[in-house]
């Protein structure tokens, strides 16, 4: 009834859509409904925030497929068309479905203990060889006390959020499943002197602790990305020989992971050719250089327009929004304001939940409202432990007690490309900066 009466209130006129009987969940209760004929999709997306005092709870709204039994209509929501502005995603979806989802909350689901990070269980079990990218990794739980696996092998991440919000607990996770594949090369980019993520620069190829560093690693990233590019196209026939897309790597290939700390340092550094040369060079790493297995995750404060440039947030695929202040905050990571006002986004999340819940987007579906794992510095150890048993590096982690100062990363001219080698996968060209190189000069 409350339903309805917010379409009534909604719409002038007074078009009531078919509801289904409410499913109750732990956090209160889900309804699908059938938009009516002609319903305009800009009530649709007013809808959460006119049901609320009804139904006594937030209330979030998304467009879904029509339930089994019952036939999709295209067509039934009437975009009011502004002149200039193209249609969302969200209102794209809205004209193809016809029937939408209420979320109503009335209780924090997501309350108590910090999920338990499912992989704990199996490092420990003897004869453990490493995980694998390509099938993806636990982060936390849902709302429905669903596990969330993400995987994330050709695709890029980003997430923003207000201090303690749990966005670097979020990225230790992300460092330590990535950590466990020994065949994924891991790099290390965090402009706060390593503070961060310092503890994993035992299982890095390279880190770079300030933005100069920054900007000269990402440097030879991209050149390294080139040369890999070109060396793909030159066995292309080979690897479509063997069956093997000779675009795209595949599972047993090297992949490459870039993780960004604190994205605003960079986006809005006060050297206009340091700030210039990190955008572009992680648009051109996001745009192009997925075929060769490269891959960004960063997070950042303050997560605005200027922060996180539209360009770089469009072409990424998977998206999280933690605790933000605004409804524009928010909107700067998912990317579509639709979200924000039809109840979805990091605004939503009050300042007394627990920390590390989020609102994680994937490609093609709708923001999921979940709880993030929270390693503890304990686990982190035992997950850098195995890591570096797994690559072969008999060594401990870096003291973070005395000086951490990396070797700066070589300059673009200094990554060599190999002569071709006639075989499908796609060859190695030269490394960038060497780990040994690396953590020498940082023992120093």
């Amino acid at each position: 009834q409350s339903f309805r009466g917010g379409i009534y209130r909604s719409d002038p006129n007074g078009k009531v859509p078919r509801v289904l009987r409410p499913t109750p969940t732990k956090a209160g209760s889900r309804v699908r409904a059938k938009v009516p004929e002609g319903m305009p999709a800009v009530l649709i997306e007013k809808l959460a925030p006119a049901l609320e005092s009804a139904v006594r709870g937030q209330v979030a709204v998304r467009p879904v497929p029509p339930p089994e039994g019952f036939a999709s209509k295209t067509a039934r929501v009437v975009r009011l068309a502004t002149p200039g502005v193209k249609s969302s995603s969200v209102e794209e979806r809205l004209l193809a479905y016809g029937w939408v989802e209420l979320n109503v909350r009335r209780r924090e689901a997501l309350a108590g203990a910090p999920p338990t990070w499912r992989h704990l269980a199996e490092i420990r079990r003897p004869g453990f060889n490493g995980l694998s990218v390509w099938d993806g990794w636990h982060k936390g739980v849902d709302e429905d006390g669903d596990d969330v696996d993400l995987v994330m092998v050709q695709q890029d991440k980003i997430s923003g959020g207000v201090k303690g919000s749990g966005k670097s607990t979020d990225e230790h996770v992300d460092v330590a499943a990535i950590a466990l594949d020994p065949t994924a090369r891991l790099y290390l980019l965090d402009p706060s002197e390593l503070a961060e993520l310092g503890r994993w620069a035992a299982v890095a190829e390279a880190v770079a602790g300030s933005a100069n560093e920054c900007a000269r690693l990402l440097a030879t990233l991209h050149a390294d990305g080139l040369a890999r590019l070109h060396r793909m196209s030159a066995v292309a026939d080979e690897r479509r020989a063997a069956g093997i897309p000779p675009a795209n790597v595949v599972r047993g290939e090297t992949t490459t992971w870039i993780v960004v700390d604190e994205l605003l340092a960079l986006t809005n550094h006060p050297d206009k050719d340091v700030k210039t040369a990190c955008v572009g060079m992680l648009c051109d790493i996001v745009g192009r250089f997925r075929k060769v297995g490269f891959h960004v995750i960063c997070s950042t404060l303050k997560p605005s327009g200027d922060v996180i440039p539209t360009y770089l947030r469009d072409n990424i695929d998977i998206k999280q929004a933690f605790r933000c202040t605004t409804a524009e905050a928010s909107t700067a990571v998912l990317g579509d304001k639709a979200w924000a006002s039809m109840g979805y986004g990091g605004h939503r999340i009050d300042a007394d939940a627990p920390k590390g819940i989020s609102y994680l987007l994937a490609e093609g579906g709708s923001p999921r409202r979940m709880r993030g794992v929270n390693l503890t510095e304990p686990e982190r150890d035992e997950v850098l432990a195995v890591a570096l048993r797994l690559r072969g590096l008999d060594r401990p982690a870096i003291d973070l007690g005395k000086s951490v100062r990396p070797a700066a990363p070589a300059p673009r001219e200094s990554v060599k490309v190999a002569a071709p080698v006639a075989v499908a996968a796609v060859p190695e060209p030269a490394a960038p900066p060497s780990r040994d190189t690396n953590r020498a000069e940082a023992a120093k």
